[in-house]
C-alpha cells in the first residue's frame, strides 16, 4: 500500500482535529464545576426544601468555589406556561445557567465570576415571570393549547 504525502498530511490533520475535539469534549464536562464534590440534583432538592422563599420566587441555595447555585419554587406558577416561559426566557440570559428540575422546583447555576447577585437574579426572574403573565393574558384558549405543543418538550 502507497501513502502519498497529501493522504499522510491528511491523516495528521485529521488526527490533530480528534485530540483537539476530545480535549475541548472533556475541559467542558467539567467547566462549571468547583472544586467541591459533585452537586447532585438530590442534594440541590434538599437544599430547595430547606429554603424559605417568602414572596421571592428564586432563591440562592447553595455557593461553592465556582458557581452559586439559585432554584425557582414552581408554586409561585399558576400554569405550565409560566414554567415553559422562564425556561426559555433564561436561555438568553447571560449569567443563569438552567441545570435541570423536578416536579417542585427548577435549578439555575450562575458562575461566580459573573458578579451577579442574589438580588439580581430574583430581579431577573420575576422580570420573566411578569412578562409570562402578561402575555398569558394575552391568549385564550386554543392559542395556549397550541403554544403547548410547540413549546413543551417534555411532552415530546
Amino acid at each position: 500500500m502507497k501513502i502519498t504525502f497529501s493522504k499522510l498530511k491528511s491523516y495528521l490533520i485529521l488526527t490533530c482535529i480528534m485530540f483537539m475535539i476530545t480535549g475541548v469534549v472533556n475541559a467542558q464536562n467539567t467547566s462549571y464545576l468547583g472544586t467541591e464534590d459533585d452537586i447532585t440534583q438530590n442534594f440541590l432538592r434538599t437544599k430547595a426544601l430547606e429554603t424559605d422563599f417568602g414572596s421571592d420566587i428564586s432563591k440562592e441555595i447553595w455557593k461553592d468555589s465556582k458557581n452559586t447555585y439559585y432554584c425557582v419554587d414552581y408554586s409561585a406558577f399558576s400554569t405550565k406556561f409560566e414554567k415553559i416561559t422562564i425556561l426559555e426566557a433564561t436561555y438568553t440570559d447571560n449569567a443563569i445557567v438552567s441545570i435541570g428540575n423536578d416536579n417542585q422546583f427548577m435549578y439555575f447555576l450562575v458562575n461566580n465570576t459573573m458578579n451577579v447577585d442574589s438580588l439580581q437574579v430574583n430581579a431577573t426572574l420575576t422580570k420573566f415571570h411578569n412578562k409570562a403573565l402578561k402575555e398569558l393574558e394575552t391568549m385564550n384558549d386554543e392559542q395556549m393549547r397550541l403554544w403547548l405543543i410547540q413549546h413543551d418538550k417534555e411532552k415530546k
